[in-house]
């Protein structure tokens, strides 16, 4: 039986009307410590104040992904999942691009809204995609990052969830475990080349790993960590939020520049859901490395990979070198 449309007219225009009031947040020290520990980063620059303070940052800054949380903290999801009527949401993925770097101390004004609204048929009936877009000032007025998200409403069936939940579930991850570059040596630009590959980042997701990401980007969506609820909405079992996901991809960026350049641009699209107990990679290559207004520019192509090797999530990401 066909289901009828999620994205009525007079829905899309209601979706289109909203805007979110500017929130300003005060970022604490506390919350890049927590969010860093949430997504597995150890990255001193958002981790260690006495090596912050002696980089050219100054201080603590906060990880790529860092705005997800505020966000979360400015305008909870909830209103157009209700004009929508789903019975699920998930993240089809993010585009950040990045102006200045949000330190530990900064009044951060949260300004959102609706960019566009659309619908698409799928296996198990229509999907209403919503876009968000979202500006993060500090507290001089500049523009430290845009943020567009993009989240598909759906109703797809209870039945027929199979996946064996007792593979879903593993054992916390150990620190021996964890990817970390924070020693690698640093790329120049004299020495890179179109093709060269990133260091891979190789991660063993437990159930523990979702909830601590939950916990630190206050997306407490149940499909997430409620088995229970997560077959009933459909899904094989509980998966990996979108933004772990991207917040690795983020990660595998700023182990390879260190503090010899800086992310602008990341771009991640989730096309397939991933699930603790599998093992999963981050990779990523140089795609164009060119110079733009005195800046010297490489493009990355990305993805994270399930044990298949399939990438359910590519990704692309520029970033600037200073040497």
């Amino acid at each position: 039986m066909t289901q009828p449309a999620m994205l009525s007219p007079s829905v899309r225009d209601q979706l289109l009307a909203q805007t979110s009031n500017p929130v300003a947040i005060t970022v604490d020290k506390t919350q890049i410590l927590w969010f860093a520990d949430g997504i597995g980063d150890d990255n001193p620059l958002w981790n260690d104040e006495k090596i912050a303070r002696n980089s050219r940052y100054r201080g603590l800054v906060a990880p790529p992904t860092f705005t997800r949380l505020l966000l979360f903290m400015a305008s909870p999801p909830g209103q157009a999942h209700s004009l929508l009527r789903a019975n699920v949401r998930v993240d089809a993925g993010t585009e950040w691009e990045y102006f200045h770097p949000i330190r530990a101390g900064d009044r951060i004004t949260v300004a959102s809204r609706t960019a566009d609204a659309f619908e698409k048929p799928g296996r198990t009936g229509p999907l209403a995609f919503v876009v968000n877009e979202t500006d993060f000032f500090n507290q001089h007025d500049q523009l430290a990052v845009r943020m567009k998200t993009t989240v598909i409403y759906m109703n797809p069936s209870s039945s027929g969830a199979s996946t064996n939940e007792t593979a879903r579930h593993a054992a916390p991850s150990h620190a021996d475990d964890r990817p970390s570059q924070a020693g690698a040596e640093k790329p120049l630009w004299d020495e890179i080349k179109e093709g060269d590959r990133l260091p891979s980042a190789v991660w063993q997701t437990s159930t523990r790993d979702i909830v601590k990401y939950a916990s630190a980007g206050r997306d407490f969506y149940e499909i997430h960590y409620d088995h229970r609820f997560a077959r009933r909405a459909g899904l094989p079992g509980v998966i990996m939020h979108g933004g772990l996901k991207a917040a690795r991809l983020g990660k595998l960026i700023t182990d390879w520049i260190g503090d010899a350049g800086e992310l602008r641009k990341l771009g991640c699209q989730h096309r397939a859901m991933d699930f603790p107990g599998e093992r999963q990679v981050c990779d990523g290559k140089v795609v164009r490395k060119y110079q733009k207004d005195r800046q010297r520019l490489i493009d990355l192509q990305l993805a994270y990979r399930n044990a298949s090797g399939t990438a359910t999530a590519p990704a692309a990401a520029a970033v600037s070198l200073f040497h």
